[in-house]
């Protein structure tokens, strides 16, 4: 059977994964090329302030765990956003998430409001990010409740992300990855950009990634350099190199995604490579949460590795690509992979 044809018999809706810790509000405004852009603000700044006309802003429901809860809804996965935030984000949730069949039952609204501000530079939209972290800036295990805990071992998956904004981050992570990984509930973390932490990443590495009870291990080009350093490969520059660096040191199953090609390094010692297409996106902020939820989905359905990273950047094109910032279904991920095959 090909893989649309699995695609399109597959029954999403009988998987449950929760999704924690954060809520954004982003605020997404397109911006000239950098050169330019550069110019223009250092312009302003030499002036004592001033206005800078963009284009359109848009402003949407952000956030690791939200976007990949949302984009797993979206693919008829039941999903659970396990957060913290303040009344008027609790208001936005409604209005962006529950619409697409999100849970927020186990979302709070007795914190402070995320948001984000992403600046997306030039034709290419490369991101620059100014979030203020509201709530999730020290989420830790005391901040879940015991319906909270009875929604992650009840789960079929459980994704904890966004570790990078968090400073209660590695031991959250480190008591979801434990008590989920003994209720049989397949544990996946993403750390996110830890560029701005990257004295803590050993911690990290010693605590979360390195843990038997952690299944799969998502990351980019970007984080698999401060994860190779950490597993003691301060040389290699290659993504495979620095990637087989990491995998020698951890148990879980390394998923690796760039714009150019996702990987695959398998707890058996195998390895597995899927170019992504050459596309023309519309946006680039949540591209990697679109990946994320396709590979959690791949590995939920028991697809082999190189259909599982097919389907996940299935799932990112479909979304980057899209006119309206939203997420794709299962049906048109499955016309997607159809027509590249």
């Amino acid at each position: 059977m090909s893989l649309p044809e699995r695609l399109r018999g597959a029954r999403p809706e009988r998987f449950a994964v929760a999704c924690l810790p954060d809520f954004f509000v982003d605020t997404v405004v397109p911006m000239a090329p950098w050169s330019v852009a550069r110019d223009q603000m250092h312009g302003i700044v030499e002036r004592k302030g001033g206005n800078l006309p963009t284009p359109p802003h848009r402003v949407v429901s952000g956030g690791n765990a939200a976007n990949t809860a949302l984009a797993l809804a979206r693919l008829g996965v039941r999903a659970r956003l396990i957060a913290r935030t303040n009344p008027f984000g609790m208001h936005l949730a409604r209005l962006f998430l529950e619409p697409h069949g999100l849970d927020l039952s186990r979302l709070r609204d007795d914190g402070e409001l995320s948001s984000t501000v992403a600046l997306e530079f030039g034709p290419e939209r490369r991101n620059v990010m100014l979030s203020c972290p509201g709530s999730v800036g020290e989420f830790a295990p005391d901040d879940l409740d015991e319906a909270d805990w009875q929604a992650i071992e009840g789960s079929d998956a459980v994704l904890v992300s966004n570790w990078v904004l968090n400073r209660a981050g590695t031991g959250l992570a480190g008591s979801v990855v434990a008590r989920a990984g003994k209720a049989g509930t397949l544990t996946v973390f993403d750390s996110g950009d830890p560029s701005s932490r990257g004295s803590e990443v050993p911690g990290l590495y010693a605590n979360v990634l390195t843990s038997p009870s952690l299944d799969v291990l998502c990351c980019n080009e970007n984080e698999i350099g401060y994860f190779a350093h950490a597993a003691g490969d301060a040389h290699s520059t290659e993504l495979q190199a620095r990637a087989r660096s990491v995998k020698k040191r951890i148990r879980a199953t390394l998923d690796v995604h760039t714009r150019q090609v996702a990987m695959s390094l398998l707890p058996d010692g195998t390895e597995h490579e899927v170019w992504a297409s050459k596309v023309e996106g519309r946006r680039a902020t949540g591209a990697g949460d679109a990946w994320n939820a396709g590979n959690i989905l791949g590995h939920l359905l028991e697809l082999a590795p190189a259909e599982r990273l097919t389907l996940a950047n299935a799932v990112a094109t479909a979304y980057v690509t899209n006119p309206d910032p939203l997420h794709p279904t299962l049906a048109q991920v499955a016309d997607l992979v159809a027509r590249e095959s």
